[in-house]
């Protein structure tokens, strides 16, 4: 279709903009838990530790706190937060360039389950990597992060504060994520959605993910 701006394409931040290894985080936590790491990953679950810090529930510290009650003495609260972020790998140039000119043709949004810890690494890594403060600033009409707006994907009401915000139709939206489950509640909303591979690359498929758009609006 011809692009314009009475379209927005919502982006997930992890596995489409920033590249993860998901599971280097499980092996480090369980590194530092060492012999009482099923305790720590029964902590997680039934807290629902990381679903809780995801949604503002508490701060950055009481979050490495917890983890640290299920470390061995003289465990560093840095040494979490080195586990907790050793998830994240790295962040294409090439991407962030590639969304700022998105801007031209779109609204071009930001919705992510994240936390402060990751947020704090992906903005040290920008600034540290290409000398760029402020990405979403250059990148997103505007960014909606689950610490910051207490909700977070797939709940139904975490899409509604977005579509709210942005003044948006549902079906004026293409929210593209790398979680089924996500994608999945978007669209009973009404929502257009595109599932993203992980380890494809966003800026290859996303004219697929239009073309299924626009097909959509037919």
């Amino acid at each position: 279709m011809e692009p314009d701006r009475r379209h927005c394409l919502l982006f997930d931040l992890g596995n489409v903009i920033v590249d993860l290894d998901i599971d280097a985080t499980r092996r480090a936590l369980e590194a530092l838990a060492g012999t009482s790491h099923e305790a720590l990953g029964s902590f997680l679950r039934t807290e629902r530790w990381m679903e809780r810090y995801e949604v503002g529930e508490f701060d950055d510290a009481t979050f490495v706190e917890g983890i640290l009650g299920h470390t061995p003495r003289g465990t560093k609260p840095q040494e979490v937060r080195d586990a907790w972020n050793a998830m994240l790998l790295a962040i294409p140039k090439r991407r962030l360039d590639w969304l700022a000119g998105l801007r031209a043709s779109y609204e071009v949004a930001l919705l992510s389950n994240t936390n402060g810890i990751h947020l704090a690494w992906v903005h040290d890594y920008l600034e540290r990597w290409y000398g760029l403060s402020g990405y979403e600033k250059l990148c997103f009409d505007r960014a909606f992060y689950s610490h910051l707006i207490g909700k977070r994907k797939p709940e139904a009401a975490c899409y509604q504060l977005v579509l709210d915000a942005l003044g948006r139709r549902p079906e004026e939206v293409l929210f593209i994520d790398d979680v089924a489950e996500n994608t999945a509640a978007a669209s009973a909303l009404g929502i257009r959605t595109a599932t993203h591979p992980v380890g494809t690359e966003i800026i290859d498929r996303l004219d697929g993910y239009l073309q299924a758009f626009q097909s959509a609006e037919r």
